[in-house]
């Protein structure tokens, strides 16, 4: 789901998954709620556990409403922030790399960056959002096909082709954001991790270690770290924020995506997992979206 490869994955054996359970049931969430951390936690020893704990709740309250989703919408619809956009093509990966990394990178040459979520939420004067429902996505997706299935969803449709075409339409848009605004959804909160993990905490500055030319895995990588339509190579941004992988597994922010989903259902009796199927059904063969079922 966009993320970048990383060389090897944690061990973790037998014997640390038990002691997972015994160790790292961990309370004081915002909640109130006894939050038990996956095993990967524990190799941060106990300080390490408290920090990826706090970072799970961040995480949690870095919602998105649905009005500003829509919004976003149609800012890109306008061209006002991505010129050459074009729904039937540009992916949700075009849209991060050009899009949702430039808004949310610090006016500060010398800064960094923040998540999207986190830009939207202080320009209302507000720093924390709970989600209310996750979304499960793949990046190689149609940008256009993740709200459409955002927007179904709130309407009460299983699929979101119909709502797909009124997306594509100023007055059919218009209808429905007032079908929307008549249920009282417009406020509903959505996890999307496009908005909500820091990019510039983790992908913004690469596209990670580069395979073996000629081999199939060459040629994904060519294709993902250029935009669909223009063919161009994504610029990079140089914003100084420290990258932070799964050599610092408890301050990243792409690792914690069970433990999270875990919190929100236990702080949301309504909450809710949202999975938008690609026209491709590619969800099921990435990773961290099986992950995400799973959980």
């Amino acid at each position: 789901a966009g993320l970048i490869w990383q060389p090897r994955m944690p061990a973790v054996d037998d014997n640390m998954r038990a002691r997972s359970r015994t160790l790292s049931s961990v309370t004081g969430t915002s909640s109130g709620s006894t939050l038990e951390l996956s095993p990967s936690s524990v190799r941060a020893g106990p300080e390490g556990r408290r920090i990826w704990k706090d970072k799970v709740d961040e995480l949690a309250h870095r919602g998105i409403r649905l009005c500003d989703l829509l919004a976003f919408w149609e800012q890109l619809m306008a061209k006002q922030v991505m010129p050459h956009f074009d729904p039937m093509r540009s992916t949700t990966n075009d849209v991060v790399r050009q899009v949702i990394i430039p808004l949310s990178r610090d006016r500060d040459p010398n800064g960094g960056g923040r998540a999207l979520a986190t830009v939207w939420l202080q320009q209302r004067g507000e720093t924390r959002l709970l989600a209310k429902s996750m979304v499960t996505h793949n990046w190689a997706n149609l940008f256009w096909h993740l709200v459409a299935a955002v927007v179904a969803d709130q309407l009460g449709q299983s699929t979101y082709a119909s709502v797909a075409d009124d997306l594509l339409s100023r007055s059919r848009l218009r209808k429905l954001r007032q079908a929307l605004a008549s249920k009282g959804v417009l406020d509903m909160t959505f996890w999307i991790c496009a908005f909500a993990i820091n990019q510039h905490a983790g992908i913004c500055g690469g596209f990670g270690p580069e395979p073996t030319e000629g081999t199939p895995q060459f040629a994904e990588f060519e294709s993902k770290k250029r935009d669909t339509v223009t063919s161009e190579v994504f610029k990079v941004c140089n914003c100084r924020l420290k990258k932070r992988f799964n050599s610092e597994p408890a301050m990243c922010e792409m690792n914690k995506f069970d433990d999270m989903m875990r919190l929100l259902a236990r702080m949301h009796k309504e909450f809710s997992h949202l999975i938008v199927v690609d026209s491709t059904f590619d969800v099921f063969f990435r990773a961290w979206c099986v992950a995400e079922i799973v959980e």
